[in-house]
């Protein structure tokens, strides 16, 4: 699925890829103007693959130096090459290796897409669709594979090398004033979640003893003289940890845990696996300076991007539509975190708040959109508060709507079934459709259908027969190039309490 200005990509449309990736084996060579990528990819035709099918990788802007199949350099009558795509019309039946040399300018990288230099390091954004240009590639998030990356450098210009996973080897190259860092991530990703980042950057470290007591080494790396910024940005992640094993049994998979903050980052913070990569806008305070609510900024994103190393990670999307299942679900995550840290009532309004402000004119204008959306000329304008905050309050109702321990119980098949695997929206319901032994057909139309429905609630007291009957009715406003809404399933929580404010019952 390749998307254009012109072609609409449709979820209707999707397939799966024809070749998949198991191992890609990087050896990037930082450079300002003129970074060398190898990447070695073990790649294998998908099964029912048709014997005749080509191999079609993305690019963005690459500048192609060799190819090399099994070993053997390929003349350029044998592939097709162009700054966007390469094209192999013949491979090997049986699991190949192939070799990609490219090469490209990370300091005219002016979109901050991929590996771009900027300020004070290097530095990756690779969602949703930037490894395409560091190196030609299944750029798309159902192709997961296990990466090892060597990283080269100038050790005074960057003297900290940072990639995923956990460091193997590092060292200095004799006679030069180079060095390079090996690490390895064992656990499979799409290309969306790989980063690297190399710079002159001070650290702030820390650890952690998991509920298994493993070890967890913890380094926030930041500009020079900002350390001590960092202690609250520390103590968030300590915590964000330990909540997520005690709420779901979730500990931590690698040796390391790095996050890096710097003042140029393009986006507001990125969850890449072992490696979160912030705006430090997002990390730093000071009691001087900050307030309360950036306080509770930090912890949040923090925990967000924690969170997102097993829903969104070790769990990933199968497609860009699935988009809210991993950003809607994760904030979900962090807003009951941020609840149970603070004042839950106090969440819930600003939560709420934010909601109003922000999704529900969004969802009764003309951009209005489903959870899910069904087709895009753009994936990157649906980052939007339909697909994180609605997406998050579609969750918050199915816990309502089966109950807090069902609930944990699907979230529990979720993480056993599908990890280490790419899923769709119909795979995170189907569990705790299992766990509740219920149909959520009717709940899953919050996903597939726009709109903020309107809910009227009429109560009639009948005082002789001491009973209340209670009335509801929801009207959800047709959005352009649609007749009517289907109704909604929403689930309703009451109480009847007295004058002298004895809750009488509730459910």
């Amino acid at each position: 699925m390749r998307p254009s200005s012109n072609i609409p990509v449709r979820l209707s449309q999707y397939r799966p890829s024809d070749f998949l990736i198991d191992a890609v084996y990087l050896d990037i060579r930082l450079d300002r103007t003129a970074t060398k990528i190898v990447a070695r990819l073990n790649i294998r035709r998908n099964p029912n693959t048709p014997s005749n099918a080509a191999l079609m990788l993305d690019g963005d802007e690459l500048t192609l130096l060799e190819v090399k199949l099994n070993g053997t350099l390929l003349d350029q009558e044998e592939y097709f090459a162009e700054p966007d795509r390469l094209t192999l019309h013949h491979t090997p039946q049986t699991p190949f290796t192939l070799e990609i040399t490219t090469e490209i300018n990370p300091s005219a990288n002016t979109q901050l897409s991929g590996l771009y230099r900027s300020g004070s390091a290097f530095c990756t954004q690779c969602e949703a669709e930037g490894f395409r240009r560091i190196t030609y590639f299944l750029d798309r998030p159902d192709v997961l594979a296990i990466y090892t990356t060597r990283i080269q450098a100038d050790k005074y210009d960057a003297p900290v090398l940072l990639s995923n996973g956990n460091l193997k080897e590092s060292g200095e190259i004799p006679e030069t004033r180079q060095h390079y860092a090996i690490w390895h991530d064992p656990f499979p990703k799409p290309s969306y979640l790989f980063a690297v980042v190399g710079g002159d950057l001070g650290v702030l470290r820390d650890s952690f003893e998991t509920m298994n007591g493993r070890k967890i080494d913890l380094a926030i790396y930041v500009e020079h003289g900002k350390e001590a910024r960092a202690d609250y940005a520390m103590d968030a992640l300590k915590r964000s940890m330990r909540w997520d094993e005690q709420k779901y049994g979730r500990e931590y998979d690698l040796d390391v845990f790095n996050i890096v903050a710097v003042s140029d980052f393009n986006m507001g913070a990125m969850e890449n696996k072992g490696l979160n990569i912030f705006n430090d806008k997002y990390v730093l305070a000071s009691p001087e300076t900050a307030t309360d609510h950036d306080y509770a900024g930090i912890e949040a994103v923090i925990a967000h991007e924690y969170f997102h190393n097993w829903t969104g990670n070790r769990i990933t999307c199968r497609d860009w539509f699935q988009l809210c299942l991993k950003e809607g679900l994760t904030v979900f995550r962090d807003q009951e975190f941020s609840a149970d840290q603070r004042s839950r009532a106090v969440e819930r309004i600003s939560d709420v708040r934010g909601l109003r402000l922000i999704q529900f004119p969004e969802d009764s204008g003309p951009l209005a959109h489903p959870v899910r959306p069904e087709v895009y000329h753009e994936i990157n304008n649906f980052y939007t508060a339909t697909v994180y905050e609605k997406g998050a309050e579609i969750i918050r109702m199915l816990r309502t709507l089966i109950g807090e321990t069902t609930f944990r119980q699907g979230m529990d098949l979720y993480f056993n079934k599908y990890d280490g695997t790419a899923a769709t929206i119909e795979d995170f319901i189907s569990c705790f459709a299992e766990s509740a032994n219920r149909d959520l057909t009717d709940f899953s139309r919050w996903y597939h259908q726009a709109g903020t429905p309107t809910l009227s609630v009429k109560n009639e007291y009948d005082s002789a027969q001491k009973t209340l009957t209670l009335t509801l009715e929801q009207h959800t406003a047709p959005t352009p190039n649609e007749k009517e809404k289907k109704p909604f399933v929403i689930p309703i929580l009451l109480a009847l309490i007295s004058e002298a404010g004895v809750k009488y019952r509730s459910e």
